[in-house]
């Protein structure tokens, strides 16, 4: 019988589906030392990441769809720490724009008190 991963560990593939990264990129980002998995599991190589990496990878998500350096979103996700979790936030002062995880077209309308 094979031992099973505590359920506090995600794999790669679960990671990349929950934060709209591809798993291309969280090994790459494993290589420069932005997002490290937890662990690796190493009979199999499978990269482990603990529940709240998830949140860190949508920063990481974010900031490179704004097409922003590595070097920027290593310095942003070094100042970032999660406090409470934000499902969707809405800048709709300026843009009227709504995201909800990353993606604009599967969003609904709402708003989060936080500026923008």
């Amino acid at each position: 019988m094979t031992a099973r991963r505590p359920r506090a560990y995600s794999i790669s593939s679960v990671l990349a589906r929950r934060s709209g990264l591809t798993s291309k990129a969280l090994r790459h980002y494993d290589r420069v030392s932005l997002l490290r998995p937890t662990t690796i599991d190493s009979a199999t190589g499978c990269r482990l990441y603990r529940g709240d990496q998830v949140a860190q990878a949508h920063l990481v998500h974010l900031l490179r769809s704004l097409e922003l350096p590595l070097a920027q979103v290593r310095a942003a996700v070094a100042a970032w720490k999660p406090t409470t979790p934000q499902p969707s936030a809405t800048c709709s002062a300026s843009t009227g724009a709504t995201w909800t995880h990353g993606s604009p077209a599967r969003a609904a309308p709402c708003t989060v008190s936080a500026t923008c």
